[in-house]
């Protein structure tokens, strides 16, 4: 029960103040995102091998629901959140009945409760998300590992 009060809301006008302008985009080797604002953050991730098999609104999804993601993009503020995934938004606004999309989307949700963000997402055309997709399709050559076994090694 007091999930419900903590949870719901939800301004009945429907146009909230909006703090920080976001656009990612997720490659199949690497998660992107920028904000619009006067110190402009830049998010990049390498997809470890068993994110990038996954499908891309599946990798979508990852980049909104990566905690250290929204953290960046600040906590107790209205995020504008554009991409270029529609069925990504669909998810994020009403979830999916797919067992781990919509655990993704559960994921999102806690974390914006948690931490006082408010996300209004949002469709747009790929060729308005350019720079998005010019950082998610960066290689980080720096960014390797070793396994447990060769580290223990």
């Amino acid at each position: 029960m007091s999930n419900i009060f903590v949870s719901n809301k939800k301004n009945l006008c429907g146009a909230t103040e909006t703090h920080v302008i976001v656009y990612s985009d997720a490659s199949n080797v690497a998660a992107g995102a920028y904000t619009i604002e006067l110190n402009q953050k830049v998010f990049h991730s390498m997809w470890k091998k068993h994110e990038a098999d996954k499908n891309s609104t599946r990798r979508e999804l990852h980049v909104r629901g990566n905690e250290q993601t929204l953290v960046c993009f600040q906590a107790s503020k209205t995020l504008k959140w554009f991409i270029d995934n529609q069925t990504c938004v669909r998810i994020v606004q009403i979830g999916s009945m797919k067992m781990e999309l919509q655990r993704m989307a559960m994921n999102i949700f806690s974390v914006c409760v948690h931490k006082g963000i408010i996300i209004d997402i949002q469709w747009i055309p790929r060729q308005e998300n350019v720079k998005a997709d010019y950082i998610g399709n960066i290689i980080g050559y720096e960014d390797w590992g070793v396994t447990n076994e060769f580290f223990h090694l």
